[in-house]
């Protein structure tokens, strides 16, 4: 019997938590999509690029709105649990609160999991792919702009010119190329066809080039060389040494050790790190937040018992305000020094670790959470308020 109302009240939070997650996150991708789709309406970059660009920002937004989608879930369930009278036959059928949370703490040890991985491994991932599928974006520009009969001469000190492209092959018939970037020996490159594609990780865009002639003027004058080819491939570096391969990692890309070396590279040469290792420390902080909200939600739910869905969802929304308010001041405090950094980083989940407490006591004692009379309370106060002066 205990394991079929575990189940029961799992599914019911599983439910709702997959809903508030798609919703949550929907939200913040779109938020996300407008700075992107420049890159496909003005630059005529394909929609899957969009949607990898996209893909990699969910790890970043996850690692938030899976929380949230928690806390809101399991409070709004709880509540229609109490409100349908079902959370008082299950302790009039001797059910514990302990039994009660059990449910919810398997289900938040669960997304703990999901969470640290999220921090540790899926963030950085996400932010190096996100910057190489830009950088490959940079590449497929000039690709997409290059147009049959036109000279292409967006490349610094390269023209090129393609006379026909086929639509169904990616191939290049016909190409003539300038190649000016060495002022003193400038060569001409002339092929029957190639093909054009793109290193990301070492920033340059690749012509594979087929049955053609290399035509180069000497330093000396009248000096002049002519090469006969059947093959030959042209590397051109595209600049952005801030995207090529080599170079030194952003740190949001770091991973967590390599995060830690940097900051005690900082701490050792007397620079600003205190910011950074706040950072590391939420790495670790922020995936508890789902094992504190196994424990502050069920209670929430079951003391309110007369403002029903509407008071859940208020519940939830307080307690991500309070939470991300927290964070804000946490990461102020712990900048300016007035808070160590472990501190810092912690001083949220304190304050959730605090709340749990109390609502775990006022649900044993049976201490009803009367937000939606308190809020009419206030409500009413400012009313008055805004009347008498007014008056």
């Amino acid at each position: 019997m205990v394991k079929i109302i575990h189940r029961y009240v799992l599914r019911e939070i599983v439910t709702l938590f997959v809903l508030c997650l798609c919703s949550f996150t929907l939200i913040l991708l779109i938020g996300n999509l407008f700075k992107l789709v420049d890159l496909v309406l003005n630059k005529g970059l394909p929609t899957f690029f969009l949607l990898k660009l996209l893909s990699f920002r969910l790890p970043s937004l996850l690692v938030f709105t899976v929380p949230m989608a928690q806390v809101v879930a399991t409070i709004i369930v709880y509540s229609r649990l109490n409100g349908d009278n079902e959370i008082l036959a299950l302790k009039t059928a001797g059910y514990s609160l302990a039994q009660l949370l059990f449910p919810n703490l398997v289900f938040g040890f669960c997304l703990f999991g999901v969470t640290l991985y999220l921090t540790l491994v899926g963030i950085p991932q996400g932010h190096t792919r996100f910057r190489q599928a830009l950088t490959e974006a940079l590449f497929y520009l000039p690709r997409f702009e290059i147009r049959e009969k036109v000279f292409y001469t967006e490349i610094e000190g390269i023209v090129l010119y393609v006379h026909e492209i086929p639509p169904s092959r990616n191939l290049m018939k016909g190409i003539f190329l300038s190649d000016r970037r060495d002022g003193d020996a400038p060569v001409t490159i002339t092929a029957e066809e190639g093909r054009l594609s793109i290193d990301p990780d070492h920033f340059t865009v690749v012509l594979e080039l087929k049955n053609g002639t290399i035509h180069r003027r000497g330093e000396r004058r009248g000096e002049y060389q002519w090469i006969r080819f059947d093959q030959y491939t042209l590397a051109i570096p595209m600049g952005g040494g801030a995207l090529r391969k080599g170079r030194r990692k952003s740190t949001k890309e770091m991973m967590v050790g390599e995060l830690w070396e940097h900051i005690q590279s900082l701490r050792r040469a007397q620079k600003p790190y205190k910011t950074l290792l706040i950072r590391f420390y939420q790495n670790f902080a922020l995936p508890v937040v789902s094992l504190l909200l196994g424990i502050i939600g069920p209670p929430l739910g079951i003391l309110n018992r007369h403002s029903g869905r509407s008071g859940g969802l208020l519940i939830g929304v307080l307690l991500i305000l309070l939470y991300y308010v927290a964070r804000t001041g946490g990461e102020t405090l712990g900048a300016s020094g007035m808070l160590s950094p472990f501190l810092a980083a912690w001083l949220p989940n304190l304050l959730l670790l605090g709340l749990g407490i109390i609502a775990v006591i006022r649900a044993q004692k049976d201490i009803p959470l009367e937000l939606g009379k308190h809020i009419s309370v206030w409500g009413q106060r400012l009313i008055w308020r805004d009347a008498s002066k007014t008056e």
